[in-house]
Parts: structure tokens; sequence; C-alpha cells
């Protein structure tokens, strides 16, 4: 059993070593709100951060992460949602889903600007 630290809480994973972040974030712990759309690293929407690092939860295992490290999800950035990131989610007509990590809005949000209000936020 491992033990990580995610949005400020220690926790007990029970899962094999090799299972990405990502199924442990929405399937043992059910914080969905990172998620799961190419499972390669391309489209940015399993974004968590790591020691202010961003990192791509789909293909990242839970062998290759320690109790030390401070894993935060959007969930975490803040509890009441206050989170200019939260907010902006929460205001734009687009999904975190609908977002890549380097700000190209796609699916239902092309062309209405929700890309640009959600980065202007952070």
């Amino acid at each position: 059993m491992a033990k990580l630290q995610i949005n400020g809480a220690t926790v007990d994973i029970a899962a094999e070593d090799d299972t990405p972040l990502l199924w442990v974030l929405r399937d043992q712990l059910r914080l969905t709100g990172t998620k799961y759309s190419c499972g390669i690293d391309r489209c940015g929407t399993c974004t968590v951060l790591t020691d202010g690092e961003v990192v791509p939860s789909c293909v990242v295992s839970i062998d290759g992460l320690s109790a030390t490290d401070n894993i935060v999800t959007i969930e975490g950035l803040s509890e009441d949602g206050s989170h200019p990131l939260q907010q902006a989610f929460a205001e734009s007509s687009c999904l975190p889903a609908d977002l890549g990590r380097r700000g190209r809005a796609h699916h239902g949000c092309r062309g209405t600007g929700s890309a640009n209000a959600i980065f202007a936020a952070t």
C-alpha cells in the first residue's frame, strides 16, 4: 500500500504499482475533476500539479511518485471553489475536459473565447 500527499492530505492507496495516477484519483479517491481523454499525454485534461510542476496523470504511475510529492488536483486549488481557475471553469461554457494544456479549445468550445478566459484567470 502506497501513501501519497493529495490536496494537502496523506492518503493510503491500494493499487498496483503501474496504475496511472489518474485512475487512483478518479476511481479510489473520487476526485473526478481530473479527466480522461487521450491517455497518451497529448490533451492535458488529466493535468495535475506535482510539487508545482504540471504533470499528466494519465501516464504517471503511482510507483513514480513518493509520499513527499505534493499532488494538487483542480479540487485542491480551494475547498470552496473560489480559486480563479475553478471559477473560470464554472463560469465558462467549457468543461475542464474541453481544454488542452496548451490553451487550445476543442470540442464544443471552439471559437467561444472560453480558453482565453480560463487561462487569463490563472
